[in-house]
């Protein structure tokens, strides 16, 4: 069993089933196909395993198929590693493919599914081949088979129609076949694994203390009940997919959709006819190539930077206060001088730097106060700082862009959480409460007097502590479902001390919906969410009729026209979108996808007023980014 795809770990009689692919939302490829087969054939015979949970790590629970697998299926391409799905296994019942949802089923202890995140596919047919299964609230399910030009073939169309005649009998356990776990929450991002998994503590442990032969004989007689049949369905699934498998359309239309899944299939013979070399101007392809490395020096650059910033180079510069040889500048960070040498040069090549007399280097007044100065203002690290999470995002982008599903801001790690902190907190220490709040309208007597005030998308709490510690009198709550962010907030705030701030995930502890709060605050982060409008319409439905919403977002021009023409950073921008902003606003099923650059004023206007706003304003707040509005009920 390959432990990069499934693990198993066993306590108390407690199976713990987990596949470990998170990067690929536990994708199924020859190998995962391979590893789940493995896993349940060892459990057949396991002993002392009384009760099996079966469950993925990271933001899914299995996302169906690997497009690589689904191209070798079509016949395209070299075929990945791993088992063949389609390889008949020894009992001759089913295929791979079929066997790691049917083996759940020949198991002879009752197996819980913990689902979470997605299931579609072959992964919600996986989920099927379980006794019991509990599901969290927000998991996107379904089957599209039909879509791609197929019909499920992992057992899918046996278990399924068994979902609403199986309720978990003789396990001792009085639940649904299909539970869901916990009640509803708000949010537009997956939840963490660990709130969909409560199975193991819950419905495992209770399993797991009943009688060992009872509970399994109870469920070789439901077997026996609700399978009668099952060679033969798995037989008629393996000779209707055959047939469809890289087939054309029966209206002669293109080939079978499955052919369209993978990156290699996706591509159309469609291509221009080859230019003649007369028709290429010789300058015009030296400027363009020279355009086309001018991007990619900037993108080495940007990680010199953040290299300088993590190190600690730009704040020794900056303590020296005056030029330093790179001899020096190593022994101020503790650093090997070789190294820093051929950073200082491209430093300096950059114009990052100052190149001074005797080959030593300096900051500039105005690169120190970017650079190195987390105090001023103009302090500009933190996207520096977590651009190797961004820049990883490239490793599963690219499926994004076949798959439509993007991925979440904790898909960036701990890291990103302080990254964006970092990008915020200086500007708003210095702005939010001298020139932003005044500009509102009865905003600053209600704070003094005491207030309630909800700080939506928080992040890791700066602008809430902030507001808490200026304002004692009034009570501020920020909601965010990033748990790296969360989890910083909450730090953050026991070491303030303050006790007029908390902070909550929303799918747990939602907005009220009892028109009690004086202001809600979001900062940048309503072109990330997935269902925009939703999150409008609740902090409408928190609002007092006479209390405020500071909605503060990118500065967007109406049109990509406009926004190439007159904004500089438009490429950075639809750049982090995709890396970032949209994949977070596409990360479930049916998000708006709005992006870094989706919400330009008349977009927000609109929102605002469908979710019965009547009062929307632009406010004169000066600011690089982003643009200030004040909208009230």
């Amino acid at each position: 069993m390959s432990e990069d795809r499934v693990s198993i770990t066993i306590t108390d009689g407690i199976a713990d089933v987990r596949m470990t692919r998170a990067d690929k939302r536990n994708a199924l490829d020859g190998a995962m196909f391979s590893a789940l087969a493995a896993a349940g054939e060892r459990l057949k015979t396991e002993p002392g395993v009384r009760v099996v949970v079966l469950s993925g790590e990271g933001s899914s629970f299995c996302a169906g198929l690997d497009f690589a697998t689904m191209g070798a299926l079509a016949g395209g391409g070299e075929r990945p590693a791993g088992e063949n799905p389609g390889t008949l296994q020894p009992s001759g019942i089913t295929h791979l493919g079929q066997q790691v949802a049917w083996a759940w089923q020949e198991v002879p202890v009752p197996v819980i599914a913990a689902v979470h995140g997605h299931a579609l596919g072959g992964g919600i047919q996986i989920a099927l081949g379980a006794d019991i299964r509990i599901v969290h609230p927000d998991t996107q399910l379904s089957v599209r088979e039909v879509h791609w030009g197929l019909v499920p073939d992992m057992t899918g169309t046996l278990m399924l129609s068994q979902v609403v005649r199986r309720r978990g009998q003789g396990t001792g356990v009085h639940r649904p076949g299909v539970r869901r776990a916990g009640g509803r929450r708000a949010g537009h991002r997956h939840p963490p694994q660990r709130d969909a998994v409560r199975g193991r503590d819950g419905a495992g442990a209770e399993i797991a203390g009943r009688s060992p032969d009872a509970v399994r004989a109870a469920k070789a007689l439901m077997n026996g009940l609700f399978n009668q049949g099952a060679a033969e369905q798995f037989a008629a699934e393996r000779k209707y997919i055959g047939s469809l498998i890289g087939r054309p359309e029966p209206d002669g239309g293109r080939d079978g959709r499955v052919r369209e899944a993978g990156p290699e299939l996706h591509r159309r013979e469609l291509r221009r006819p080859a230019m003649a070399a007369t028709d290429i101007d010789p300058d015009k392809l030296k400027l363009y190539s020279f355009h086309l490395f001018t991007k990619l020096e900037g993108a080495v650059t940007a990680g010199m930077i953040h290299l300088g910033d993590r190190i600690g180079l730009y704040a020794a510069m900056r303590e020296a206060g005056r030029p330093v040889t790179t001899h020096e500048l190593a022994e101020l960070t503790g650093t090997q001088e070789r190294w820093v040498r051929e950073w200082a040069h491209n430093q300096a090549a950059a114009r990052m730097i100052e190149l001074h007399a005797g080959d030593t280097f300096a900051l500039s007044p105005e690169a120190a106060a970017v650079l190195a100065d987390p105090e001023h203002p103009a302090f500009g690290m933190g996207m520096f700082h977590r651009l190797p999470q961004t820049m990883h995002a490239l490793e599963h982008v690219h499926d994004s862009f076949h798959t439509g599903m993007g991925h979440d801001y904790d898909s960036h790690g701990p890291e990103g959480a302080v990254g964006i902190e970092r990008s915020f907190e200086p500007w708003n220490r210095h702005n939010l409460v001298p020139v932003v709040l005044p500009a509102m309208e009865d905003v600053l007597p209600k704070l003094e007097a005491g207030a309630k005030v909800a700080d939506v998308g928080c992040g890791a709490g700066s602008a809430v502590l902030l507001l808490a510690e200026t304002y004692p009198s009034s009570h501020f709550t920020g909601y965010d479902i990033s748990q790296h962010a969360l989890d910083r907030a909450k730090g953050k705030l026991e070491d303030s001390g303050l006790k007029n701030a908390d902070f909550h995930d929303p799918r747990f502890v939602p907005l009220p919906s009892d028109q009690s709060l004086d202001l809600v605050t979001t900062f940048d982060c309503i072109h990330d969410m997935s269902h925009p409008q939703d999150v409008i319409a609740a902090i409408r439905s928190a609002l007092k009729p006479d209390g405020t919403w500071l909605l503060v977002d990118i500065k967007a021009r109406e049109t990509f026209e406009e926004n190439a023409q007159k904004n500089p950073m438009a490429s950075l921008m639809y750049g982090i979108s995709v890396l970032s902003c949209m994949s977070s606003a596409l990360s479930e099923e049916g998000g708006a996808g709005l992006g870094t650059l989706g919400l330009p004023e008349s977009k927000a206007r609109e929102m605002a007023e469908a979710a019965g706003f009547t009062r929307f304003r632009k406010l004169d707040i000066d600011h690089s980014v982003n643009a200030f509005y004040e909208v009230r009920p």
